[in-house]
Formats: C-alpha cells, sequence, structure tokens
C-alpha cells in the first residue's frame, strides 16, 4: 500500500512538473519595439549585462528597455563595414569583435568606431576571406577568426593574420577552409568546426587533429570548392506565366530546402529539400494553377538562408 501510494505521489509531481513547463511565456521583440530588423543571426550578452543582437541591418545593443543601433552608413569608415552582421565576440580587454560579409570588424566601446579588417590583394598577412562567419579569443588573449575559405590568426602588433587554410597533401592542416564554428574548452582546448569535421588545435605543432564522421563524404573537388559563396538570384524571366528558373550556388555540401510562398507567408511548394555536393544548380517553378500577384521563394542550407520575391503575371 506504502509503494502504491509513493507511486501515485511521484506521478503527480510529475504531471504537476509539465504543467508548470506548459506555462512559459515568450515574449516578442520586432521592429515595432525598436529592433532594427526582424532577421536575428547571433545574440550575446557583454560583461556589463548588455545584449547586442546580429540582424540583417545592423547591431543592436539592448539594456532591456533601449535598443542603441549599429548600422552601416556608406562613405563612413567608422561604421561597421556592412548591412548584416553575423557573430559578435567580447574578448578580455573589452573589446567587440564582428563577422559580416564584408570583413571583420573591431569595435571599441570607448569612441564607439569600428576598425575594419578586409583581405589585401598580394598580402598573404591579410585575411583570407571576406566572409567572416565567427570568432573567438583562447586562453592565451589571441584572437581566431573563421571565414569561408580558411581559418586566421591576428597578430596585434603587426595588425597582420596568419592563415590556416587545408593542404590535401597535410593529414594534420584543417579538414575544410569553410569554418563554422571555434570555441575553447574548460582545458583551454581550441576545437575549430568546419562543413567538413571538426578540428583541435595543437599549439605546439601548430597542427591539427582532426574528427570525422564515418559516412564523411568530403572530397578533393569540395575542398577546393570552399572559395565560393553562398548566392541565390533572381528568378528567370520575372515577371512570369507560368513558369520560371531560380538558380543557386552553395559553398559546401549540404542539404538544401527551396520553397515557395504567397504574399502572405503561406507555403505553397517545396521545390528541393536534398542533399546536394557543393555548385550551382538550377531548378524550375511552375505557376500554372496560381493566381496572379507576388510569391516569395526561399533557399535554407546550413546557417545561411536568402530570399527573393518574383511575380506571376497572367
Amino acid at each position: 500500500m506504502i509503494k502504491e501510494f509513493i507511486f501515485i505521489i511521484l506521478i503527480l509531481f510529475a504531471v504537476s512538473n509539465s504543467a508548470q513547463t506548459k506555462k512559459l511565456r515568450f515574449d516578442k521583440i520586432t521592429t515595432a519595439d525598436g529592433l532594427s530588423s526582424n532577421h536575428i543571426a547571433f545574440i550575446f550578452q557583454d560583461n556589463r549585462g548588455f545584449l547586442w543582437i546580429c540582424t540583417q541591418d545592423g547591431i543592436n545593443r539592448y539594456d532591456g528597455y533601449r535598443f542603441k543601433h549599429y548600422k552601416h552608413i556608406p562613405g563612413n569608415i567608422n561604421s561597421i563595414s556592412d548591412y548584416a552582421a553575423n557573430h559578435i565576440m567580447e574578448d578580455s580587454k573589452g573589446i567587440f569583435w564582428i563577422s559580416t560579409r564584408e570583413g571583420l570588424n573591431k569595435f571599441d566601446p570607448a569612441s564607439e568606431d569600428f576598425i575594419h579588417y578586409k583581405p589585401q590583394p598580394n598580402d598573404s598577412a591579410s585575411l583570407s576571406n571576406e566572409k567572416i562567419v565567427c570568432t573567438a579569443e583562447d586562453r592565451f588573449g589571441n584572437i581566431w577568426v573563421g571565414t569561408r575559405n580558411g581559418l586566421n590568426l591576428f597578430n596585434p602588433g603587426t595588425n597582420s593574420f596568419t592563415p590556416f587554410q587545408r593542404n590535401l597533401s597535410d593529414k594534420k592542416s584543417i579538414s575544410y577552409n569553410y569554418i563554422t564554428v571555434i570555441m575553447n574548452d574548460s582545458k583551454g582546448n581550441l576545437w575549430v568546426g568546419t562543413q567538413i569535421g571538426l578540428n583541435k588545435f595543437n599549439y605546439e605543432t601548430k597542427t591539427f587533429e582532426v574528427f570525422k564522421s564515418e559516412t564523411s563524404t568530403g572530397t578533393e573537388n569540395e575542398i577546393s570548392s570552399s572559395d565560393m559563396d553562398f548566392n541565390l538570384l533572381q528568378n528567370y524571366p520575372n515577371p512570369f506565366n507560368p513558369a520560371t528558373k531560380i538558380k543557386f550556388t552553395i559553398p559546401a555540401s549540404g542539404n538544401i530546402v527551396i520553397k515557395v510562398f504567397d504574399a502572405l507567408g503561406n507555403e505553397i511548394k517545396t521545390l528541393a529539400d536534398e542533399y546536394k555536393p557543393a555548385g550551382t544548380y538550377e531548378i524550375n517553378f511552375n505557376g500554372e494553377g496560381l493566381t496572379s500577384g507576388i510569391y516569395i521563394y526561399q533557399l535554407t542550407t546550413g546557417y545561411y538562408s536568402k530570399t527573393f520575391k518574383m511575380l506571376l503575371l497572367k
């Protein structure tokens, strides 16, 4: 009897906890509340408690009540280098490092100026690629920069970079040039994630220990394709009736999803949901049976998503 009573109490406790979990509520914060864009790429909290929100239209600093915007201003070298920000990191000195598609940005909150770092022609000590994905600081205070074409170590004394890129003849080089994430573990080890494999950096030998799944399909052609950009083009013809073509490029192998929506955001059709190697592709869309109007198509793969509008005119 006692066992049955305890069992019933445990069941009631579990049900009570489940009911409490369902009461969680989310408050939505949008452009109507002062956010510069509803497209959020990354959120970070600094050592003073401020939230930094990377969007498709600049960076937002949020104190819980108000937003302060940092946007790209064409012609102003002290503004952020691009409209969209992908990632932000604060180092041990209180300096912020912002990743964009138009280079790396160093931001000093005291002056509120941005210093830009971009690849320079014929300069091997500059960034390996302008498309910056992420940054991290290691236990020695070094700043590491992940791009779509290699890993870079920042040298503050010379404002230069040391690149680490895939070398097909060196098994201890990084597994792939398209960097996705950089982090340190509790023991101070530096880990680098790529589109093909995980890498652990050896500080003594300046080499990498590579970890891949047994089903990894990385090939020489895939690795050499890392200099391509993720891209979605405007459909052609546009306006169209009833068929049109959509062209896109993916810089690394992965699952791609292409969907079509109406102007209200209702899904009309999934054109593709499949694994594809890196490359450029073209897909057809037939609007037969649909009414005239504006439609939206979206390409999503990995960390990236892009949309375009198209006009069906009958």
